[in-house]
């Protein structure tokens, strides 16, 4: 296996891990460390977590969908 193949399977493996623990602990997860990062980045996912709960599991989905797809052409 070719080195590109072992980035995207470990972007998909880290992409996989973050949807599920964010899916599974919820917000307690979601906002752990954000008082350690720079403001725009704290408004940002503030906004972000102000949104309807369907839409941001909607989000965490699409996460877990691209980690999926990122492992299967990781691993072709």
């Amino acid at each position: 296996m070719e080195l590109s193949g072992w980035i995207l399977i470990g972007l998909a493996v880290f992409l996989l891990m973050d949807s599920s623990m964010s899916i599974i602990l919820g917000d307690r997860y979601m906002r752990w460390g954000l008082g350690s990062t720079p403001a725009f980045y704290q408004r940002l996912m503030e906004r972000i977590y102000k949104l309807p709960p369907v839409t941001l599991l909607g989000l965490k989905l699409s996460e877990m969908s691209a980690g999926v797809l990122l492992l299967f052409l990781g691993m072709s």
